[in-house]
């Protein structure tokens, strides 16, 4: 398992049919965007419907970030998790959820229900809960420079 991307802001990876994002505090920069968008164009290449977990600190893509991504997933309506604990941003899910009802957002404590949601089990939930852990060492890695 490889880490697609890493900066102070995001780290992201691919396992299998899942895209995982960790968010640190800060919103991603253009560079941040275009490392995400670039792994969830790998994913495409090879499922036409992928699964996306989400873990953020506080951070997320802009209105125009999320254009971006609407623009690639087009007539998709991907199975999300996003975990978080900002009320913010969860009402930020629950209005994304009007364009996607397959997205849900949990706390940053409820790694099975995401899993759960995101029909995960056995084997690939246990290699996508070790890889967010290891974009969550890259992530502080990469914030401490």
């Amino acid at each position: 398992m490889t880490i697609e991307y890493a900066s102070p802001r995001l780290a992201c990876a691919v396992v299998d049919d899942v895209h995982l994002a960790v968010h640190g505090p800060d919103d991603p920069d253009a560079t941040d965007w275009e490392g995400y968008l670039g792994a969830a164009r790998k994913i495409l290449e090879t499922y036409e419907t992928p699964r996306v977990l989400v873990y953020t600190l506080g951070g997320g893509p802009s209105g125009t970030q999320r254009s971006m991504l609407n623009k690639i997933n087009e007539g998709l309506s991907p199975r999300v998790a996003v975990m978080l604990e900002s009320r913010m941003a969860r009402g930020t899910v629950t209005a994304l959820s009007w364009f996607n009802p397959s997205i849900k957002a949990f706390s940053l404590t409820e790694i099975d229900k995401a899993l759960a949601h995101l029909e995960l089990t056995g084997d690939v939930a246990g290699r996508v809960k070790r890889q967010l852990d290891r974009l969550k060492i890259a992530l502080n890695e990469s914030s401490r420079g």
